[in-house]
């Protein structure tokens, strides 16, 4: 004879892992929805703007909701279509410029600074500093409250702020590229797919 109280027992025990198990699944939707759409998102480098840092087709993880500072990677939003993926120089209110020997250097509250660029790549027949350029050999721009100053790491071969008139805004930076994505970035291609 059947005890009814054990068959009762089993069903209830089968109905709480069901209930586990479907909270669980849940709950990994929920938190791949929240990444792609709020917080990460995988990005698609093309182009040889930021050579040496990235290349073409690689994939880099996009973080939307850190705070960029100077001398990250951002990508920022051009117009609806087009997207960049630059060095952050310089923020709202710095002063970015070059001197004779081709440093590129920051104001930022009156403090000025040589940056230490040794992830700019430039021309090597070119013996100066790290800003040259191909088509633009000397800048000084002084940013407005909501303009920024990007540019490639590959310095020779990039379109970025020292061909603008008008500076990116702040508002267009869509996320950061931390470094550890980057140094990591061969070794998570197929998770980035995930999400």
């Amino acid at each position: 004879m059947l005890d009814e109280n054990a068959l009762l027992g089993k069903k209830e025990e089968s109905e709480t892992w069901l209930n586990v198990l479907l909270f669980l699944m849940i709950a990994v939707f929920a938190f791949l929805l929240f990444t792609k759409y709020y917080w990460l998102q995988p990005i698609e480098v093309e182009g040889s703007s930021m050579n040496m840092t990235v290349y073409t087709h690689d994939v880099v993880l996009m973080d939307k909701l850190a705070t960029p500072h100077r001398g990250e990677v951002v990508i920022i939003s051009v117009n609806k279509t087009t997207r960049y993926i630059k060095r952050l120089i310089g923020l709202p209110g710095d002063r970015i410029y070059t001197d004779e020997e081709g440093y590129v250097y920051r104001v930022t509250d009156g403090v000025e600074t040589r940056l230490d660029e040794p992830y700019a790549y430039f021309n090597p027949s070119y013996k100066a500093g790290t800003f040259k350029n191909k088509e633009y050999e000397t800048f000084d721009v002084t940013l407005a409250d909501d303009e920024i100053f990007v540019m490639g790491d590959n310095r020779w071969n990039s379109n970025d702020s020292r061909a603008r008139t008008v500076q990116f805004k702040y508002d267009s930076i869509l996320g950061v590229v931390h470094q550890w994505v980057i140094d990591k970035r061969n070794d998570f291609g197929w998770f980035y797919q995930y999400i």
